[in-house]
């Protein structure tokens, strides 16, 4: 099934995608509703997010070691750092 769809564009986007049409030798139309679902991919609107509040900051980094709730490996940081004693003042 398809649909129907109006868009607005730019003057900017407009031009650019008439001349990758012209390159591509297709009409602007196709190449707008391919890069609207190329842009889509698998995403549906259900899990697609809007807001850009805290979200904007999740993600993840690596330490370079494995890191958890493992108590041997935070007892063992805690023996090495209490081991180290209170700097001499």
């Amino acid at each position: 099934m398809s649909h129907n769809l109006t868009l607005k564009l730019s003057d900017a986007a407009y031009d650019r995608i008439r001349e990758e049409a012209t390159a591509a030798g297709v009409d602007p139309a196709q190449l707008a509703v391919l890069l609207v679902e190329k842009g889509l991919g698998e995403r549906s609107p259900a899990n697609v997010r809007t807001s850009k509040g805290v979200e904007a900051h999740f993600g993840e980094m690596s330490l370079g070691y494995a890191t958890g709730t493992d108590n041997d490996s935070i007892d063992a940081d805690l023996a090495r750092e209490y081991a180290g004693g209170l700097p001499e003042g």
